[in-house]
């Protein structure tokens, strides 16, 4: 009975595939293999299952009949596998990540950590720096990135929302009269971030308007905890993200500008090349930076 169930999985993908070479190729299996399940199946049960040509394939009345059976075979089987609990996998190799130092957010960090702790035995190496624009030809597995790469070799998800606020030192707003409306903002000194532009969006929290806010800078870096730092030490304004000066907002150190508008946040994304399989340590590590549903 297990061969003949065997050859009923290879009929239904074959009916299912069209032909017998492509249900070759996604079952793993040769032509010539596929060909010996179907033989031996229509011997089995004393019918012609499919009509054959060099173009198509053609169902019977009778392999109507077993296809219909065949398909909630399949099915069940896919339920009841999906239905079990998983093995914890033991990750062994290694892997290399790449992070841009500019931006990770404290809860990308965390989920890291986490992984790393889950999983002793992989080796893995962080680069943290600028972006590396060839993943492939620089051995990445895994990359995060703040926006979406266009190489077709690549596969992108997004893991995480960044939010941020417009904030700025409690001695400097001493010096410069408190913003009433967006347009003032432009008078005011700015941290840039040096890979994003001059620029920052902002949507009105009651109303959904959306503007973006053009300014002038002259200091630029590439670092999240320097534009944070310089901005606490009063050299200008900035947008940091939430989790890294919520505290500093708490205890008064700094002030959030214009808090009927908030800034637009900043999509993280994984990228990854297109052969990484879902047994691979960049898989898991792939679900393990995802927000949580």
């Amino acid at each position: 009975m297990i061969d003949e169930l065997k050859s009923i999985a290879v009929f239904a993908e074959t009916v299912r595939f069209g032909s017998f070479r492509a249900a070759a190729q996604h079952l793993g299996l040769s032509p010539s293999v596929v060909s010996h399940h179907m033989s031996s199946l229509e011997s089995r049960v004393g019918y012609a299952l499919l009509y054959r040509s060099t173009r198509k394939l053609s169902l019977t009345h009778e392999g109507k009949k077993l296809y219909e059976h065949a398909q909630r075979m399949l099915e069940q089987a896919t339920l009841g596998l999906q239905s079990l609990p998983m093995e914890p996998v033991a990750l062994k190799g290694k892997l290399i990540v790449s992070f841009p130092s500019y931006f990770l957010s404290v809860e990308i960090r965390a989920r890291l950590a986490q992984f790393l702790k889950k999983h002793p035995q992989l080796s893995i190496e962080l680069k943290f720096g600028a972006e590396v624009d060839d993943i492939i030809g620089n051995g990445i597995d895994l990359a995060i990135r703040a926006g979406q790469l266009k190489d077709s070799a690549l596969k992108c998800k997004k893991i995480a929302e960044v939010e941020r606020k417009l904030v700025i030192s409690n001695c400097l707003l001493k010096t410069f009269p408190a913003p009433k409306v967006l347009e003032d903002m432009s008078d005011f000194p700015w941290i840039k971030l040096a890979p994003l532009p001059l620029s920052r969006p902002f949507i009105h929290k009651q109303t959904g308007l959306q503007k973006v806010m053009q300014y002038s800078s002259r200091i630029s870096v590439n670092s999240l905890d320097a534009m944070t730092d310089f901005t606490l030490e009063g050299l200008g304004v900035s947008t940091p993200p939430t989790s890294m000066i919520d505290v500093a907002i708490a205890n008064g150190t700094l002030v959030e500008l214009l808090p009927d508008w908030k800034v637009q946040s900043i999509n993280l994304y994984a990228v990854w090349p297109k052969n990484v399989t879902t047994n691979s340590a960049a898989y898991h590590l792939l679900q393990a930076l995802q927000e949580p549903s």
